[in-house]
């Protein structure tokens, strides 16, 4: 027993000696194989050769790098180390992390390693990028301080909040053709809100945005139905336009009805006038916009629907945009042309037009009116010829205004082998449109081949004759001993009078044509 305790004395004493004769031959170890070219790193304890922190690999760079905080959601993921790393120790080091951590695949390029992500960053989400010590180089150093970087995708990390809707929660008496609106804190991604909303019973409709995209309205097709409670759900897969969610599904509720009184027209009045228009009015201005005042608020597409405006002479309907004022009592008819001078028009709506809790009108409304001038109009009727002559040579020659009758003048020279000139005077009922002349007339010879076979146009203006510049001046030349056509080109597209006032230029009826033979 008593050797026994003897020899673990002994044990106790001896194996601190042995660590001390250890470390005191470390120095010695180290001389030995500087001075014998020691070339095994094996010949000398592991733990005797780990280098100072300074000689271990170091991350030199990373995006996002620690200090940047935001970043976009497609910014590249990396670090890059200052020497050649063992690529599976280090992959296997390094994780990226947070509130919904990116799946992604390591991938190395030289001394940088990347983390690419499957999908872009979410906006709003924070993020954890971290080596840890474990990554080593190439030769088996391990790094042992780990890296961590801290950053969120997007500039901000507050989800965006639903701050309301109209109708309001709990709502009741709702028209039928009431649309949902729901607003929010800021401006949002359209495509997303619009998939993320529902309304039960499902309704049909188009979204419409206000400008600043932080609220929008949900317009049903059809009306909704009376007495029914509505749901309206915007889930959580509706962003901002950063890309961040809304962080709960919103949910409100309303019950539809309580109006049951028919609409009906106030009044129909064209712009500018203050006299309403009553079934078999005359007067009305080719230029014209038409405004129907209802005694209340009214469904915009049923009422479009209701309206028609048609040309009575040939039964062809107006086409047009609508206008609505801001309560929708007001519906404005603008045509997308002119209407015809002269001709008789017939403005309809039918019972189909509805107010806004799905009322029809009381009755259908019919209103026949021709355009005209007489309320005070300028141009709404056709423009004519008030007188054409010949004023050049002396005398002066009156030609017939119809396209029967053979006029005959005489001009000096016609005889000759290059015929003679002449100067055409036309006269019209308005004052003419200068840019419109040039092009909206032409001369031909119909009978006889006394040479120059082709007349010449020379000058041509517009003075003042009848009226302020309403006549045309025409200078014509090589007039020879034959029979002339003169035509003016009428239509929307011919010879136009001036502008007067709001309204537009009108036109001649119809192309006029001018038969005449030439005499010396």
């Amino acid at each position: 027993m008593k050797r026994m305790m003897m020899q673990m004395n002994n044990e106790r004493t001896f194996r601190p000696r042995i660590i001390k004769v250890i470390l005191g031959l470390v120095p010695m170890l180290m001389i030995f194989c500087a001075g014998m070219a020691c070339d095994r790193a094996a010949d000398i304890p592991e733990l005797l050769l780990l280098p100072p922190a300074e000689q271990r690999p170091r991350i030199i760079g990373s995006n996002p790098a620690p200090t940047v905080g935001s970043v976009a959601p497609d910014t590249e993921i990396y670090v890059d180390f200052d020497r050649p790393m063992d690529l599976e120790a280090t992959r296997n080091a390094f994780v990226v992390t947070g509130s919904a951590p990116p799946s992604g695949t390591p991938r190395w390029s030289g001394n940088r390693l990347y983390y690419d992500v499957d999908d872009e960053l979410q906006p709003g989400n924070t993020y954890v990028m971290k080596v840890s010590g474990s990554a080593r180089s190439q030769d088996g150093v391990n790094m042992s301080v780990e890296y961590i970087v801290h950053f969120y995708a997007g500039s901000r990390t507050d989800a965006p909040q639903v701050t309301g809707s109209n109708p309001a929660n709990n709502a009741q008496g709702i028209s039928v053709n009431a649309g949902i609106t729901i607003f929010f804190s800021r401006a949002m991604d359209r495509n997303s809100v619009e998939s993320a909303f529902n309304i039960s019973p499902s309704v049909a409709g188009a979204f419409n945005w206000d400008p600043s995209d932080k609220s929008v309205t949900f317009q049903p097709y059809s009306p909704l139905n009376y007495a029914t409670t509505y749901s309206v759900t915007v889930s959580v897969g509706a962003k901002d336009q950063e890309g961040i969610t809304i962080p709960t599904t919103f949910n409100t509720s309303f019950q539809v009805g309580s109006d049951f009184t028919k609409p009906t027209i106030v009044q129909v009045i064209e712009s500018g006038s203050i006299t309403p228009i009553t079934n078999g009015y005359a007067g009305v201005y080719k230029d014209s916009d038409f405004i129907i005042t209802f005694s209340e608020p009214m469904d915009f597409s049923s009422a479009q629907s209701a309206f028609s405006l048609t040309r009575l002479d040939n039964s062809s309907s107006v086409a047009g945009s609508y206008q609505w004022n801001a309560t929708f009592d007001q519906l404005t008819f603008v045509p997308d042309s002119a209407l015809e001078p002269e001709h008789p028009y017939r403005l309809k709506v039918t019972t189909g037009a509805e107010d806004q809790a799905n009322n029809g009108l009381d009755q259908q409304y019919t209103y026949d009116f021709t355009v005209n001038n007489t309320a005070g109009a300028v141009n709404s009727i056709y423009m004519t010829v008030v007188s054409l002559d010949k004023t050049s040579p002396v005398p002066v020659q009156a030609f017939f205004l119809d396209d029967v009758n053979l006029s005959a003048i005489n001009v000096t020279g016609a005889g000759g082998a290059t015929g003679g000139p002449a100067v055409i005077e036309i006269d019209f009922s308005h004052s003419l449109d200068p840019n419109s002349v040039a092009e909206n007339f032409s001369l031909s010879r119909t009978i006889g081949l006394d040479p120059p076979l082709t007349p010449v146009i020379g000058a041509v203006s517009v003075q003042n004759g009848s009226g302020t510049n309403s006549k045309l001046v025409i200078g014509v030349q090589q007039l020879g001993v034959n029979e002339y056509k003169l035509t003016v080109f009428g239509g929307r597209n011919g010879i136009l009078s001036a502008v007067s006032g709001g309204e537009t230029g009108t036109w001649l009826a119809d192309d006029l044509n001018f038969y005449f033979s030439v005499s010396p």
